[in-house]
């Protein structure tokens, strides 16, 4: 039995290889195996993730106990994993403050124990080398039949000078498995809302300083841009977000809806659930901010609402907690999966975030707040700009009316959806197919299965 090696580091990795995962499960041939970067206890903390890697009886294995060797490592990393524990729990505590002396001191003491875990993971990462992972990789891979190395898209150098730990380890296990001809494949992390017009590839770019994958895969033509880890034989294929697969996403509200947690969810007022983004390519925290208390300041001009506030997972603390308590607002951080709240909001509203996508498949109503854009003036272009499925705003005034014209029972015209999901979500095929047939069938045919 061959497996698929799937190289997790955030919540956002799990995110899109679940659906793929669940899929190739079935097959009798084939085994998904999770890499879980640092450890699975790290990794796995979004509750639906762990009910669907439970039912599905999907591998997972931890990194540490792959790529560590000596006493030293082990003992840093077990310290390192204590901190981590209690950095997450001191972190959800703070989300769930409701006064802000309790969420200042919380964050504190965040922060304190952010510095010695800094230091920790300083040390564990100038111990840690590829040479010295070598035997227990060749062991690993022999053992479990890898047959295909899968991780999400970005720059991977062909030397190891990285500085975060947990894309050193992702980055030695590619380096290996590149080394020994072992396919692998690249996915985007989600559909990206924003593209270049002009996605053809530079030929002036030194792509010999970068890991070439044998497939990268996308959501849609213009996401290819210039990215200088395609090689020229890299196989780029078009086959849509995994995540936003709609049959996926029944399944996920259907799961969500067997845990505890999703009914003491709650509420007898109107919700607005807030995605809150921190693109990239921007910086400039008080736009960012103004974002977020043009949003809040809806829900106090409109009676009867609340705000949902769902962090985002890569960058929690990017959100300024401390401004934002009391009893009209309840904060979210990782534990909880989108899932959990989309289906018990009435607005979905975000700045930048893919996710926005989900309530539009849903036929539920969303709203892009394109306050970026107006404010900065940047030449680019959204996935939302051409359709009507979701409301497009770019002030406070429109944003406030918008929420009361949705409120009034005034839904989106869906008539564009179809149009919108192929040319953007699934690769081109229809609502009514799976996504993630279409990556089964091209990781099979990689694999010569």
């Amino acid at each position: 039995m061959k497996t698929v090696l799937f190289l997790g580091h955030s919540n956002n990795d799990v995110d899109h290889f679940l659906p793929l995962m669940v899929k190739l499960e079935k097959k009798d041939d084939l085994k998904p195996l999770l890499f879980c970067i640092p450890s699975r206890n790290i990794l796995l903390v979004n509750k639906v993730h762990q009910l669907w890697i439970k039912d599905c009886s999907i591998y997972t294995v931890s990194a540490n106990s792959v790529i560590l060797n000596s006493i030293f490592q082990n003992i840093l990393f077990t310290f390192f994993s204590l901190l981590e524990s209690a950095y997450i729990k001191i972190a959800n505590l703070a989300i769930r403050a409701n006064f802000s002396i309790e969420r200042n001191c919380l964050i504190f003491i965040r922060k304190l124990f952010g510095a010695i875990k800094l230091t920790v993971h300083i040390l564990l990462n100038h111990s840690l080398n590829g040479k010295d992972c070598v035997h227990s990789l060749e062991k690993f891979f022999k053992d479990n039949s890898v047959a295909c190395v899968v991780c999400d898209s970005g720059f991977i150098s062909c030397y190891e000078n990285e500085q975060q730990l947990v894309l050193k380890i992702r980055h030695i296990i590619i380096r290996f498995a590149n080394a020994r001809k072992i396919p692998i494949v690249m996915m985007n992390h989600g559909v990206s809302p924003k593209y270049e017009e002009d996605s053809s590839l530079s030929k002036s770019i030194n792509r010999d300083k970068y890991i070439q994958p044998d497939v990268i895969i996308f959501s849609f033509e213009k996401e290819v841009s210039k990215k200088p880890y395609i090689g020229k034989n890299t196989k780029i294929l078009i086959l849509g977000d995994l995540r936003l697969d709609v049959h996926w996403i029944r399944s996920l509200e259907e799961s969500a809806q067997k845990l505890p947690e999703y009914h003491s969810i709650s509420t007898r007022e109107k919700v607005i659930l807030y995605l809150v983004c921190k693109p990239a390519w921007i910086n400039d925290y008080g736009l960012l901010n103004s974002i977020h208390a043009d949003i809040y300041n809806v829900v106090k001009k409109i009676e009867g609402l609340t705000l949902w506030i769902k962090l985002h997972p890569r960058y929690p603390f990017a959100f300024p907690l401390r401004n934002y308590t009391g009893g009209q607002v309840r904060i979210f951080g990782n534990e909880v999966d989108t899932n959990m709240l989309l289906p018990k909001s009435d607005i979905v509203i975000s700045s930048y975030s893919g996710v926005l996508v989900h309530p539009m498949l849903m036929r539920r109503s969303a709203i892009f707040y394109d306050k970026i854009r107006a404010v900065t003036g940047i030449s680019i272009k959204f996935i939302f700009d051409d359709t009507d499925c979701v409301e497009k705003v770019a002030n406070p005034h429109d944003l406030e009316k918008t929420c009361r014209m949705i409120l009034k029972r005034k839904s989106p015209n869906f008539d564009g959806l179809e149009h919108f999901y192929k040319k953007f979500i699934s690769g081109g095929i229809g609502m009514d197919q799976s996504i993630s047939g279409s990556y089964e069938k091209e990781l099979l045919s990689l694999m010569q299965l």
